[in-house]
């Protein structure tokens, strides 16, 4: 009897080890079927067009205004002058597409912490996601973390020419990356609305593991002529040698977690059969 609950105490303490190291993995994991029903369920909304409308005029908005109350999405999680997305579940207004880091993402409105945990988000007092001159689409994403998708965790593999395309209720429109910058958290004017361009941007914490920096990717819609000059960022580190240390880490944790197990079954049947 004694060796029987020594027995279950050993896997008790080995599947609640397993469950903590694992635990980031499978939560993406669940986060992503969750990603998937969402946009499964976008692709049947309904197409209103007063909300069109509205995001016109939110859009023309931003512009007389100057976007006033613009923030940082990690400094100011308050979702500030939010659009009425009526008939959009929880506030998503499109589904984001990066073919060079395999993203497919339902893209919210408003970057509050829940909306940046189910996806990407698009800044508050930045351009909703329709297009059109002088708008700037501003969207925000996690880089990694033990709670979250690390959507924008392999940023730094965008090239000048990559396609990043956004599927709004109406349409599906295609931008390419042509510049990025690193800057800090309150340096807000390099995400502003650029005159006559059609533009959308792309922002996350920089460096990876230290999330200290923002890192921002530029991208012109596909057939804007506007000519566009890129501010000036900081000097920056890549994040390439921290994400393949994390990918080594990672390989060698499930392994050691594989191996664990099967010590572990052979352990206790022994004891077991003692």
């Amino acid at each position: 009897m004694k060796r029987k609950l020594m027995a279950i105490f050993i896997l008790i303490i080995y599947v609640i080890g397993a469950g903590i190291v694992l635990y980031p993995q499978m939560n993406r994991f669940v986060l992503k079927q969750k990603q998937n029903k969402a946009i499964d369920n976008f692709a049947h909304e309904q197409k209103y067009d007063a909300l069109y409308d509205e995001m016109t005029a939110y859009n023309q908005a931003l512009i007389e205004n100057g976007q006033s109350g613009l923030s940082d999405a990690w400094t100011d999680t308050e979702m500030s002058g939010i659009l009425e997305t009526a008939g959009f579940e929880e506030g998503m207004v499109g589904i984001l597409s990066i073919d060079a880091m395999d993203v497919t993402i339902p893209l919210y409105f408003g970057a509050d912490e829940m909306s940046l945990y189910k996806g990407v988000a698009v800044l508050a007092n930045t351009s909703m996601p329709i297009g059109g001159e002088s708008t700037n689409c501003v969207i925000a994403g996690h880089r990694g973390g033990y709670n979250g998708q690390a959507v924008f965790r392999d940023i730094e593999v965008l090239q000048i020419g990559d396609v990043v395309s956004v599927t709004n209720p109406w349409e599906t429109l295609e931008y390419e990356v042509v510049g990025h910058i690193v800057i800090e958290p309150d340096d807000l004017t390099v995400i502003k609305i650029i005159p006559g361009a059609d533009m959308l941007t792309l922002v996350t914490c920089h460096p990876y593991g230290d999330n200290s920096q923002r890192y921002v990717v530029y991208c012109k819609r596909k057939g804007n002529t506007e000519q566009i000059v890129l501010p000036e960022g900081e000097a920056y580190v890549s994040s390439d040698d921290s994400i393949t240390k994390e990918n080594f880490l990672t390989m060698i944790g499930n392994g050691g977690i594989a191996v664990m197990g099967i010590a572990v079954i052979i352990f206790v049947v022994k004891l077991c059969r003692k």
